[in-house]
């Protein structure tokens, strides 16, 4: 395995602890909800397509909660995450496939042949790394084909970093200017034209939205304290770090200070480290579950 892949397997590691507590279950009771009137109709096992399935969290983390006979297929464009993910014990029947999604927008033929008989699209963690025609692209597919679409963990641009200590808060006004920074590094081109970064939910949930969908949205932050969570928090700060000094060079010195200083908060137990996140449920058609709201 690859440094780089090395590197990404113990990120997501790290992180589907974390990103499972923080789910909207509700969203989630929706979904499965609509998939069980979908399957009475059909009688057969569901269909997931699960987008940037890197080392299986989503399915390890939904395929139980949707409790009915399901096959699941995982894209990603690396092959070590899905050997990963495939090695794991899963809930249901899965199949991973390498894919790089990125060509969707030239040849939208291969979107349509993966979403034939598709029941549910999901993904966690991805949009923010897509661009505007790119998240278009993929919802106007996923009309056209009736396939209920479940997105968690988008991040939407909001992260802080609370605490208590006075000579913690020191730190607040250089706090806000990394983030400006670190938004500005996370609209920039990952390989399928400019990422959408904070702007990801707002842009899929208006583009889904106008192709007729109906949309329910809820709020899924990180909230990371304490021992457990020490590890992700570390691992934040030093990606925040490498990403601001990477778009702001000139201040590469006053960002490792800032990152030297926070890292020393966070040890100490002095800092809340808070990161923005939406969940989107979208339903096609007009056949809803009983009692729910839009947003």
């Amino acid at each position: 395995m690859s440094d780089d892949a090395l590197f990404a397997a113990s990120w997501l590691a790290l992180r589907e602890p974390v990103d499972a507590r923080s789910r909207a279950e509700r969203l989630n009771g929706m979904a499965a909800a609509w998939l069980a009137e979908r399957r009475a109709a059909t009688r057969r096992p569901l269909k997931v397509l699960d987008l940037g399935a890197g080392s299986g969290s989503n399915l390890r983390y939904l395929g139980s909660r949707l409790a009915m006979p399901q096959h699941w297929t995982l894209i990603d464009q690396d092959a070590a995450l899905l050997d990963i993910a495939m090695a794991e014990a899963a809930p249901c029947e899965a199949e991973a496939r390498c894919v790089d999604m990125g060509r969707w927008r030239r040849r939208p033929d291969e979107l349509a042949a993966w979403l034939d008989g598709t029941d549910l699209l999901t993904a966690s963690a991805l949009l923010d790394l897509m661009s505007h025609p790119w998240v278009t692209m993929l919802a106007e597919a996923a009309s056209r084909h009736r396939v209920a679409v479940l997105l968690a963990l988008s991040v939407n641009g909001d992260w802080r970093l609370d605490t208590q200590s006075p000579a913690s808060r020191e730190w607040t006004r250089e706090d806000q200017w990394v983030r400006h920074v670190y938004r500005d590094h996370q609209a920039t081109d990952k390989g399928v034209g400019q990422a959408l970064g904070g702007q990801a939910p707002a842009v899929m949930a208006s583009a889904l939205e106008a192709c007729g969908y109906r949309l329910y949205l809820a709020d899924s932050p990180w909230v990371l304290q304490g021992l457990d969570d020490r590890a992700l928090g570390e691992a934040l700060l030093d990606g925040w770090r490498s990403a601001a000094c990477e778009q702001a060079p000139e201040a590469a010195d006053a960002i490792r200070d800032w990152h030297a200083a926070r890292l020393s908060c966070w040890r100490r137990g002095e800092l809340t480290i808070r990161v923005g996140h939406r969940d989107l449920l979208a339903l096609p058609g007009s056949t809803m579950p009983t009692g729910t709201a839009r947003r």
